[in-house]
């Protein structure tokens, strides 16, 4: 017997296609969807277009309510894959040098606006830890010859 190619036809722009060129589905025919892949994609780009405030919110809302559901998955992923947990740090390192000049203004501007508030955490800082600071520094002291 000869192998024929089976096809099926799209639904929306009615050409007949090999069945890989549709995406899974249990309820369709040879279990696909009726629409082909590229119908498929369309179909969800025009949708994405035309809502795109109401998705944005959905996905604003959904990050706020969800952040500690969020930031496990992603902490779980980091610690478990070597190839995200790579390319994470690559793209911390290429981010920082990107905006290493702006990101310095924005210090310099923080310290500048803030400089009252920091020199008073400071000296209340050396006041509960006192012994604590004097042992670094003579620590960093001892270590600097």
């Amino acid at each position: 017997m000869e192998d024929m190619d089976v096809t099926k036809v799209c639904s929306c722009c009615k050409i007949p296609k090999e069945l890989n060129d549709f995406y899974r589905s249990k309820s369709g025919k040879f279990g696909i969807k009726a629409i082909c892949k590229i119908c498929e994609r369309d179909k969800v780009r025009l949708y994405y277009q035309n809502n795109a405030d109401k998705l944005k919110k959905y996905s604003r809302e959904y990050s706020k309510n969800n952040r500690n559901i969020i930031n496990n998955r992603l902490r779980k992923k980091y610690q478990t894959d070597v190839g995200y947990r790579t390319e994470f740090s690559l793209t911390q390192k290429l981010y920082y040098e990107d905006n290493k000049v702006k990101k310095i203004k924005k210090q310099k501007r923080y310290y500048k606006k803030n400089r009252e508030k920091r020199i008073n955490y400071h000296k209340e800082y050396y006041k509960k830890n006192k012994e604590k600071v004097l042992k670094s520094v003579r620590e960093y002291r001892r270590n600097r010859l």
